[in-house]
């Protein structure tokens, strides 16, 4: 006697698993490097050529270049963090005021 209520996931579900492509690349687009420049202005002014410098290279990719997720969520969590409390957490753990 069956019940017709009861499934059996391993006949209903396929027993391989596609995976899928996670990218790990990121094209930026001109906004997010116009957003990096102001950025790397802020740092120059402040004397932190360091952190200028890291903007200022974002900032001038050319078009349709790309950079990992990583680097990308790190500079637009860093330019979010600047434009709400005009300071930066850098990769060692220091807080820098930008102004």
């Amino acid at each position: 006697m069956t019940d017709a209520k009861v499934i059996d996931i391993w006949k209903w579900r396929p027993r391989t698993l596609e995976l899928c492509a996670i990218p790990v690349m990121v094209t930026p687009t001109q906004h997010d490097k116009y957003e990096w420049a102001t950025v790397a202005e802020a740092a120059y002014k402040a004397q932190y050529n360091e952190i200028g410098h890291t903007f200022s290279v974002a900032a001038t990719l050319p078009n349709g270049a790309q950079m990992t997720i990583k680097q990308f969520d790190e500079l637009k969590s860093n330019y979010r963090q600047w434009r709400l409390y005009g300071k930066l957490t850098l990769a060692d753990g220091r807080t820098v005021q930008l102004g």
